[in-house]
């Protein structure tokens, strides 16, 4: 999980990452021999993730964790490594946290009566 580019901004955000997080709008990204792109269009930034960070990048765009949790990323995970659950938990919550301090992902907004939702398949991110 580790970035090629060390992350910009010192604040953690504890709330919200590892809840639901979505894809910043500036950001795509591309899958390509093992490693992840991830490109800020608007802060002209590049980050390169390992295959297990373009993984989990891969899990929030689709949506994966929504509605699931970060639990059944955890498991997911889990019956390819050799890591105990609470490692392995700390080590993609501290992940996300330096995604969303990087600009990469941001907190998935609540819907609240009266907002208009996205149609379902709407693009997030990712190849576009």
């Amino acid at each position: 999980m580790n970035q090629d580019q060390s992350t910009h901004g010192s604040s953690t955000a504890e709330a919200s990452t590892a809840a639901h997080p979505r894809l910043g709008a500036d950001v795509r990204y591309r899958r390509l021999a093992g490693e992840t792109v991830v490109v800020r269009q608007q802060a002209g930034e590049v980050l390169v993730l390992d295959e297990i960070g373009g993984r989990i990048l891969e899990w929030v765009d689709r949506g994966v964790m929504q509605g699931r949790g970060l639990g059944h990323l955890i498991a997911s995970l889990q019956q390819e490594f050799d890591v105990s659950s609470q490692q392995l938990e700390a080590d993609v919550r501290e992940f996300l946290h330096q995604l969303q301090d990087a600009g990469v992902l941001e907190p998935r907004r609540e819907a609240r009566r009266g907002d208009v939702e996205e149609p379902p398949g709407a693009p997030q991110g990712g190849e576009r």
